[in-house]
């Protein structure tokens, strides 16, 4: 198997006074003949809870051939599935959840996150209402 991407997911982290942690996807390519994949995990259909007006974290996601003809969204306990080469598969986990409410979140962290791509300016704007260019 080929690793096409193994990195961190912006915006899958519940908004909260502390933020949830974003989650990560691990895309990669068959490079055998055939090969078999059996998932069993959680939090496809929901993301984790956020406490103390912390919002939920995005939910996982498992693809096989995503952005593609042929994709196909699996459930998140699966018997094995037969693969061929040159089948993608996308394993994204979901984001934690976020604690606190959003608006007591410091502009400083904010800031930050959009800086590391943690969180787009979208989100930031949305969640925290927050303007990179105060007035």
């Amino acid at each position: 198997m080929f690793f096409e991407a193994y990195e961190i997911v912006p915006d899958t982290g519940g908004a909260g006074r502390f933020r949830g942690g974003n989650g990560f996807v691990r895309r990669f390519r068959i490079e055998a003949e055939s090969a078999q994949i059996c998932l069993c995990a959680d939090r496809h259909r929901t993301g984790p809870p956020g406490l103390a007006g912390g919002l939920a974290g995005q939910p996982a996601s498992y693809i096989l051939n995503p952005d593609s003809e042929g994709e196909l969204p699996l459930p998140s306990k699966t018997p094995n599935i037969d693969m061929s080469k040159g089948t993608v598969v996308s394993l994204q986990s979901p984001g934690g959840g976020g604690y606190g409410h959003a608006g007591e979140r410091d502009r400083a962290r904010i800031a930050e996150d959009v800086a590391n791509a943690y969180t787009s300016e979208s989100a930031a704007r949305k969640f925290y209402d927050y303007d990179p260019e105060p007035n």
